[in-house]
């Protein structure tokens, strides 16, 4: 694969990541119950791969007792997490799970430095330290209001038909935007 390729597909990745607890958040507050949405994502989500299984995936060869760990496996991984996922959003901000998400490469460690009984790698704390660091950038605990870019701000500035952005009076749905990113 072409690097160009690569860092598409990472792009992509982190768009969608990123959009995912937003739009979660606003599902599992607006429409149906938790349980329900979980239910739905799971079938349309079996539906699609059994759609696919014979054309762009082959089709599977398992014994019945491999069969059962991977229905088992199934069941646990997908509407159990799903339900768990989508009901912390039904109750925190959107943040909050994208940040213990973020989180997932030092339970690793962990876990990998506990069964290995061993301290891990310094250039695996290394990163991990440099990507708190990031999270901090982002999330600037110091600071307890709204950031504004300067770009837009300097854009706007003595523009009358541009309230939304930058100014000191927001539109309805930019506030509303901020409201459920944050969890207000």
């Amino acid at each position: 694969m072409r690097r160009g390729t690569v860092y598409l597909l990472m792009a992509l990745h982190v768009v969608f990541s990123a959009t995912n607890y937003v739009l979660a958040k606003s599902a599992a507050t607006l429409f149906l119950p938790v349980e329900a949405l979980t239910m739905a994502r799971a079938a349309l989500a079996a539906l699609l791969l059994v759609a696919l299984t014979g054309t762009l995936i082959p089709r599977p060869r398992f014994s019945p007792r491999e069969w059962f760990h991977i229905v088992f496996l199934g069941l646990l991984l997908v509407p159990l997490n799903q339900y768990l996922f989508l009901r912390g959003l039904k109750d925190t901000a959107p943040g909050h799970a994208a940040l213990l998400y973020a989180m997932t490469p030092l339970g690793v460690l962990l876990l990998q430095a506990a069964i290995a009984r061993r301290f891990p790698a310094a250039v695996k704390c290394a990163g991990i330290l440099i990507a708190f660091a990031g999270v901090l950038v982002v999330m600037r605990p110091w600071t307890t209001r709204t950031p504004t870019s300067a770009r837009s701000a300097w854009a706007t500035r003595g523009s009358p038909s541009a309230p939304s952005c930058g100014s000191s009076t927001p539109s309805p749905r930019r506030r509303c935007c901020v409201r459920t990113i944050r969890g207000r």
